[in-house]
């Protein structure tokens, strides 16, 4: 993910570019491209790119508007397509900042509930001089915060406050939590930083610092069809909207999997699409060796599980790479480490370089 951090300071204070600079030094290294900053007054926001997907090699610094609102943006909105229609953007292809800027413009606060996907965000509005942090649903994208003497810094690696040049220490209400199996909510393991819910949005405003929710898990709505192909129908028009939005156009894609039924059907639906939309789909699947289990499969009925799968597989028409994990280690042949090289070159450019490093799990290849 890309990292977003910033300072505010009070109003009679400025930002130097040398602090934000300082503060970018010990996050680089899990940026996959040169991070660019923005300074105007008390106000400083950095953001240093790492490019997950097609759309987000654009989204490479802070993005300021003509009202006077600037935005650094981490990670991906999957109803993008839907928020151009109804914003009436002119370009299908505008930044999902540009997009953030937009729906705030339109709907205010209440535009974060209708952002689809995983991220996280710094919003500064300069009418209204409020700052807002906010977090996707799930919370798949980190976002921590710390207010001291006035000022606020945040940032998406715990890593940025340290560098800001205050010392940092053990939070005890962490350490109790993780003993007695509490949930952490907005506790981290350092005092004074706190961590932005998922699905809420922090507004600091005058010195103060205010929390609300923009996602509620309850459903208050009822579906109700007349028959239970009706209800497959919706299944599974639901279900190929939530694959299709997250496989798009671009580098080639490789999908790691258990070989379950779970997995296999993402993979089989994002396949099926991928014939639609011109890009290729390849699969990695993780197997533990000791795991033969029977089960009655709807495609070829009561056999092995690789059996089952492989035949899933081959009907998607996927390049398959099998891996066994054993404890924590891929053993991979020679051979299916320079197939994968083959799908996915960036991803084992760790491993050109002479690292046992893939997917971020150390790895052994047998000749």
């Amino acid at each position: 993910m890309s990292i977003i951090f910033g300072l505010l300071k009070e109003r009679n204070e400025t930002v130097s570019e040398s602090e934000l600079l300082r503060a970018s030094v010990v996050t680089e290294c899990y940026a996959t491209g040169p991070g660019h900053t923005y300074v105007k007054g008390r106000l400083g926001m950095g953001l240093q790119p790492y490019f997950s997907h097609q759309r987000s090699e654009f989204e490479l610094r802070p993005l300021a508007d003509s009202h006077r609102r600037v935005v650094s943006f981490d990670g991906r909105l999957d109803n993008y397509k839907e928020l151009i229609t109804e914003l009436a953007l002119s370009n299908a292809d505008q930044l999902d900042s540009r997009i953030v800027l937009a729906a705030f413009d339109r709907w205010g606060e209440e535009c974060f509930s209708r952002l689809v996907g995983d991220w996280a965000l710094a919003l500064w509005s300069e009418g209204d001089q409020s700052l807002y942090l906010a977090r996707d649903h799930a919370g798949a994208r980190t976002l921590y915060v710390r207010q001291e003497h006035g000022a606020l810094h945040w940032s998406t690696h715990l890593d940025t406050f340290g560098a800001f040049g205050t010392e940092l220490c053990l939070a005890d209400e962490y350490v109790a939590r993780y003993l007695a199996f509490v949930p952490m909510r907005e506790v981290t393991p350092y005092k004074g930083v706190s961590s932005v819910l998922p699905g809420h949005y922090a507004t600091f405003r005058n010195g103060a610092i205010s929390c609300r929710a923009h996602w509620n898990a309850i459903v208050r709505t009822t579906t109700r069809h007349k028959s239970d192909e009706e209800y497959e129908a919706h299944f599974l028009s639901l279900f190929q909207q939530s694959v299709e939005r997250r496989t798009g156009p671009g580098a080639p894609i490789l999908a790691q999997l258990s070989g379950g039924m779970d997995s296999t059907s993402i993979v089989c639906m994002s396949s099926s699409r991928s014939k639609t939309h011109e890009f290729k789909i390849n699969a990695l699947v993780k197997a533990l060796a000791e795991s033969h289990r029977q089960f009655k499969d709807p495609i070829v009925g009561s056999q092995d599980d690789d059996v089952a799968r492989r035949v899933q597989y081959r009907r998607a028409n996927l390049t398959v790479v099998k891996v066994l994990l054993h404890r924590d280690t891929y053993l991979l042949g020679k051979r299916s480490v320079d197939k994968i090289r083959d799908v996915v070159p960036n991803m084992l450019a760790v491993y050109n370089h002479g690292s046992n490093l893939l997917f971020g799990v150390r790895f052994t290849v047998l000749s």
